[in-house]
């Protein structure tokens, strides 16, 4: 169709590409009715435009200097963007021109300033990341400010300014707004006519953090227990912690006079009251509508908290703003952010707009207008097993957390890595061929770029993860790590996976003296008050100590003087990305939770989020910082080149929010316990917590069953993903780089993992059994191995898939007896060693009707509590065979079955244990034992995707290592382990099952 005439309306659609539907065609991720106009928004565009058009009629003399000088191209160092000149012009409209031409407006916002906002009168400007927002502010302090100059008794107009900033980052970039500051805006980009520029030095700007919003204590050394003595239970009630009065008259010492006050609220996201989940104000016409929103208390898990803290911050700020308006007054409040949404269990519907908006330049807008890079998101990829070309299902590399999240390390101290880092595969692949993308980008830097300007930086790639835990593991894969001994001694130092993102000289196994990749906590580096946890401290204190002697290095008058950790490293922080600073060389940084809003590095290529991302709020958080252009030379044509940043795992598809879930009365307990006075019931288990092998004979022997087969696809990995933003070039990432490997060097590393594994009884390595394994690894690739393409050999290597294919092996030959007839493999059992099922007891809420009251004959617990409809006939149908002596649901039982996950241990719990009478028909007549002389103990799981990997090593793990320990031990008799894949022929497959086991046996 081509271009459109005329602006695009103001609306909720999400600008970045879905997955690719046909040939040369893109799906927005937006479904029509999913598209909300901003009624209000539009009309004040066209209004403002219309203004614009007719020479600004009806604005002050001083007001129309300004906009000359702001339209002109060629009397400011950098012309302001379009973005910029409608944001400043709208304000300047809503002030000078609307109370007398469009009263309906101004009444409108002051209304809906009085019913949201406690009064207070507040406009928000919608700017995309990127698009200047700080410059706007700055024109906001210079027309408010020379207006007051040149008639000092108009009331519209004030030269008094509080600019609040979510954290430290933002507040330490937004020093250039005060006329004050050397280097300060208004002279460096000669924002003000030059006559005016002196009448500047009469604003008193204050820039402060949001936490000085806050009350704070008065007395630092009152002792918790003091405060038990005197009776005080929390900080507000205390009074050694200031008032809200108090605390604004803090605040108001910085600003002489009576003068009621401007605010500038950078990322406004952070600054709203929260509804009350039952009603909203209609955006159009100020009308109540009922509506179910979530509130942060009916939110659980880490999003619970997630909520509860984001909305306590919200609350704080505009608490803080209140109590100044109170005290002094406040003129208005002009917002500024990318986002201005209203959050996750804030009382109103997710994603809802503020209802203040009052201009909107949209992330399509900046995309279009090219004043930002061009995300590219993965939109096709070929992981449909034996698709030569690109498949039309989701890109695997688009919603990545879906695929690891199982197994991703939790925020707990006790899931802190340790050892050797090991990633999911889908994480490694991800990694890899998007650092393959980097690393061309990095050699085009280092080649056409850094011989003629040595002072330029790098570009940089981001990792945005989900806890500490997760960034450490990350960083530890792909910078280096360390080994120790049991003591905390270093034993050596390991150079990370990606080169240019390595922090250990391979050489020396020393740190490098300056880190390519670091690791940060942005919550810490934001908040003053916070502590750098202990263990992340750990994770970072040799970063640390370089960036340390690198400061002292470049200023050597800072020697000696102490700066904390936090100052450190918001310092590197924000100098990643900016010529001849600390941060400069800096490569890869790995974030914790949400990348900090406000970091302003425009060389960043390259991001991969690990973590949820529910709500188009936050990939738009993310993406933002990777949007800010490197340059802004115009081409020939008068225009900006295109940039872009390529990005995975950040899912741009419009996500509906689910209405608020009404609230329910609590439901009836039900106690699922054992009962003694069922005979012959009763199910023991063996407790182990590992496996021993014992040491294996010098001639090692193999012979591979079904068990030992693997499949290598790209169901899972991509091995090429293509990029797109909805404009521009796209991108193909690939792992070629696994691809050129030799069948040898893949055959020496996976023999290399057989061996690791063959260790001694003591743990010691025996090399000398390399030869032997490594044949016994070109005889399984021969045997075993089946390759799907796109899929080849090398993709072997990746962490995941080398210890599979290892495992297989090793399995097979632990599998075998040793010379004297003893078995290999051993467990490592509990304290006590043996479980049963006679002392459950716990209480469900479970609905009554949807439990399973068991057979008095069959299961010692009295029900059967269902977590999902085929349980329940599951248990039925053990009931009615004839084989079945006892069965339990392995809920509560303690029972499970230790294993291994991409180096983290975990524990499996199977569905049921069935005990069954596994003879045939002649046997069974002849010895009526009820099959409970030698029964046949079964493992059930129940298998739905089989292509779960952490199912197939659960799977793997209780074949090749549990049955066989366990049954070799021969303490807790005959053990078995069968998959069902069809709930509905459950006897079916059972007595299929153990006709297979007669036969082999």
């Amino acid at each position: 169709g081509g271009p459109i005439d005329g602006r695009r309306p103001s609306s909720e659609k999400t600008p970045i590409p879905g997955r690719r539907r046909a040939q040369g065609t893109l799906d927005l991720g937006v479904d029509a009715e999913q598209i909300v106009v901003h009624k209000l928004v539009d009309d004040i565009r066209a209004q403002v435009k219309a203004w614009r058009s007719g020479g600004w009629g009806g604005a002050t003399p001083t007001s129309r200097r300004l906009l000359e000088h702001w339209s002109a191209r060629d009397t400011m160092l950098y012309p302001l963007y379009f973005a910029q000149r409608e944001a400043i012009e709208t304000a300047i409209w809503l002030a000078e021109v609307a109370p007398r031409q469009q009263p309906r407006t101004v009444e409108l916002l002051t209304e809906r300033g009085n019913v949201l906002n406690s009064g207070l009168f507040r406009v928000c400007h919608k700017m995309a990341t990127g698009t200047g927002k700080t410059r706007v502010m700055g024109l906001l302090i210079a027309w408010h400010t020379l207006n007051k100059a040149a008639n000092p008794q108009d009331a519209r107009f004030t030269d008094l300014f509080l600019v609040v900033a979510p954290g430290l980052t933002i507040k330490d970039r937004l020093r250039e707004l005060d006329p004050a500051f050397d280097g300060n805006a208004y002279e460096s980009a000669a924002l003000v006519p030059p006559e005016l520029l002196d009448q500047l030095s009469r604003a008193t700007v204050v820039i402060e953090n949001y936490h000085t919003l806050m009350p704070r204590s008065k007395s630092s050394d009152l002792t918790s227990g003091t405060k038990r003595v005197l009776g005080i239970t929390n900080d507000t009630q205390s009074p050694f912690v200031e008032t809200t009065s108090e605390m604004a008259a803090r605040v108001l010492r910085a600003f002489p006079g009576t003068k009621q006050l401007v605010v500038l609220n950078d990322e406004a996201h952070h600054c709203y009251q929260e509804g009350t989940g039952r009603e909203l104000i209609d955006p159009e016409d100020g009308k109540r509508t009922p509506v179910k929103a979530l509130r942060a208390t009916d939110l659980k898990g880490q999003a619970g908290k997630d909520a509860r803290d984001e909305n306590a911050r919200a609350r704080k700020w505009h608490a803080g703003l209140q109590a100044i308006h109170r005290k002094r007054g406040i003129k208005t409040v002009y917002d500024v952010s990318a986002t201005p949404f209203y959050l996750s269990g804030s009382g109103w519907p997710e994603g809802t707009l503020f209802q203040w908006v009052v201009s909107d330049f949209s992330l399509a807008d900046a995309i279009e207008s090219g004043l930002v890079k061009i995300p590219r998101v993965p939109v096709a990829d070929d992981t449909t097993k034996g698709n030569p070309g690109f498949d039309q299902g989701d890109p695997a590399f688009r919603n990545l957390w879906d695929k690891v999240k199982t197994r991703m390390p939790k925020g707990r101290k006790s899931d802190i890595p340790t050892g050797e880092p090991s990633l999911p595969v889908e994480l490694q692949a991800a990694l890899e061929a998007l650092y393959a993308d980097y690393a061309n980008w990095h050699e085009e830097w280092r080649t056409e770029v850094l011989p003629d300007d040595p002072s330029s930086v790098p570009p940089v790639f981001i990792v945005v993860a989900n806890n500490t835990n997760t960034s450490a593991l990350i960083h530890r894969w792909l910078g280096g790590w360390e080994e120790k001994d049991s003591d905390g001694k270093v034993l050596t130092r390991h150079p990370g996976r990606l080169p240019l993102f390595n922090n250990v000289d391979p050489a020396t196994r020393e740190w490098f003296t300056k880190p390519s990749s670091i690791v940060v906590d942005s919550k810490t580096l934001d908040d003053p008050d916070a502590q750098i946890p202990d263990e992340f401290r750990a994770a970072i204190e040799d970063e640390l100590a370089s960036f340390r002697r690198e400061r002292e290095l470049r200023d050597p008058t800072l020697r000696g003087i102490e700066v904390s950790d936090s100052e450190l490293l918001r310092e590197v922080m924000n100098t990643v990305g900016k010529r001849n600073a600390l941060g400069s060389h800096v490569r890869c940084v790995v974030s914790v939770s949400m990348l900090t809003e406000g970091w302003d590095a425009t060389t960043v290529t390259h991001i991969l989020g690990v973590r949820a991302f529910g709500t188009k709020l936050l990939c738009e958080q993310v993406v933002g910082r990777g949007l800010r252009r490197v340059s802004h030379d115009l081409n020939e044509a008068g225009l900006f080149e295109p940039e872009y940043a390529d990005i995975y795992g950040v899912p741009f598809t419009f996500v509906p929010v689910a209405g608020d879930r009404t609230a329910e009365p609590p439901k009836a307990l039900t106690e699922v316990f054992s009962q003694q006075d069922r005979p012959g019931t009763t199910i023991t288990f063996p407790r182990i917590t590992g496996y021993r092998l014992a040491t294996p004979p010098e001639e090692l022997t193999v012979k591979f069953s079904d068990k030992a087969h693997m499949v290598l696809d790209t169901e899972n990995v991509p091995t090429e993903t293509l990029t797109a933003g909805v404009i521009g070039a796209e991108s193909v990432q690939t792992l070629d780089a696994y691809k050129s490997l030799r069948d040898a060097q893949v055959h020496f590393e996976i023999a290399k993992a057989v061996v690791d594994r063959l260790r001694s009884t003591d743990g010691d390595l025996r090399p000398w059994l390399f030869p032997q394994v490594r044949g016994i690894v070109e005889q399984w690739d021969r045997e075993c191995l089946t390759i799907h393409a796109p899929a080849f050999r090398g993709l072997l290597l990746l962490d995941q898939y080398r210890d599979e294919a290892a495992d297989r092996i090793y399995g097979a030959i632990a599998a075998s007896t040793a010379d004297d007839g003893t078995p290999i493999i051993s467990p490592i059992v509990d304290a006590p060693p043996t479980g049963d099922t006679g002392a459950v007891f716990w209480v469900t809420r479970i609905d009554r009707e949807r439990l399973h009251a068991t057979d008095t004959r069959r299961c010692q617990i009295n029900y059967v509590v269902p977590h999902s409809s085929w349980e329940r006939k599951f248990a039925m149908q053990l009931e009615n065979m004839h084989e079945v002596v006892s069965y339990a649901k392995n809920d509560h039982l303690g029972f499970t079955i230790p294993y291994v996950l991409d180096g983290v241990p975990h524990r499996y719990t199977p569905d049921f244990i069935v005990v069954v009478d596994d003879r045939d028909e002649l046997t069974r007549t002849r010895h009526p034992d009820g099959g409970r002389q030698d029964p046949l103990q079964m493992l059930i799981e129940v298998t739905g995707n089989t292509k779960d990997r952490a199912k197939q090593t659960k799977v793997r793990t209780t074949q090749h290592l549990w049955l066989p320990s366990v049954n070799a031990d021969g303490r807790w008799g005959r053990w078995t382990f069968a998959e069902i894949t069809d709930p509905a022929h459950v006897a079916v497959q059972l007595r299929a099952h153990i006709e297979t086991l007669r036969d082999d046996s």
